[in-house]
């Protein structure tokens, strides 16, 4: 958006007619919209699970998570349901939806950049707990890490969770 205010600025100077301005800005879109369908046919997807409130739910199609730097993709075998899944299944309509399910065990099936060997390799099988800290905070270094000075991430919550074929975790 802030790039096509920028050009929509630089297209109606008075040095470019208003109407040679609207064609160039439609075309700018035309290929904009271009991209994104190259770009999103590139993607692959899985299905998964996500409750979106009021005791509903929905098998949704989601794109295959991809490891940034400190992560690492499961391939997930097994996910648990238990009571504060159905906080998330009984909660109001909500606008941002996550991938429910958490619990997960898994098979590595992708690392990113900067996690050593010996800590994950792909192959090895692993479970992932249920929520995330930061790692590094007095909290987290002691095992505490839902009480995370930076914050904690909960799979099926607020962050996405294991009932699809894949789940991207932090290595830690």
């Amino acid at each position: 958006k802030s790039f096509l205010k920028q050009q929509l600025i630089v297209l109606t100077t008075p040095i470019i007619p208003m109407n040679t301005a609207i064609i160039l800005m439609n075309i700018a879109i035309t290929l904009m919209n271009t991209l994104k369908i190259i770009l999103r046919a590139e993607v692959s997807a899985m299905k998964a699970v996500v409750f979106t409130g009021d005791r509903t739910l929905e098998l949704m199609e989601v794109p295959d998570p991809t490891p940034g730097p400190g992560e690492v993709v499961l391939e997930i075998k097994a996910s648990g349901m238990c009571g504060s899944d159905l906080h998330q299944y009984r909660a109001p309509r909500k606008e941002k939806l996550n991938i429910a399910g958490h619990e997960p065990c898994g098979v590595v099936a992708a690392v990113g950049a900067g996690v050593p060997e010996e800590q994950v390799k792909v192959g090895d099988r692993v479970m992932d707990h249920h929520y995330s800290g930061c790692g590094v905070c007095k909290h987290c270094r002691e095992g505490w890490s839902q009480m995370c000075l930076e914050g904690t991430i909960v799979y099926g919550g607020v962050g996405d969770g294991a009932h699809a074929k894949y789940m991207l975790v932090p290595a830690h």
